[in-house]
């Protein structure tokens, strides 16, 4: 899904966006151990992501908890 950040944690961040075709709306991801957040081929923490940061978030939904797997900073 792509958006753009709207709050960020260690533990996970809220992002206003869309899967394609669908319309705009806040998904939270949870961070696990494994979430990785990479912003012009560097790793960074996510404390390092602010609002408004446009992202790019691939998931999976464990246990109805959905958990980003990737964020990519920039489109």
């Amino acid at each position: 899904m792509t958006g753009s950040v709207k709050t960020a944690t260690d533990k996970g961040l809220v992002v206003l966006g869309h899967e394609e075709g669908q319309a705009d709306r806040e998904w939270a991801f949870a961070f696990d151990r494994n979430t990785r957040v990479d912003a012009g081929g560097q790793t960074k923490a996510a404390k390092d992501l602010r609002v408004g940061d446009p992202v790019t978030v691939s998931y999976t939904n464990q246990g109805g908890k959905i958990i980003a797997q990737n964020v990519k900073v920039g489109r």
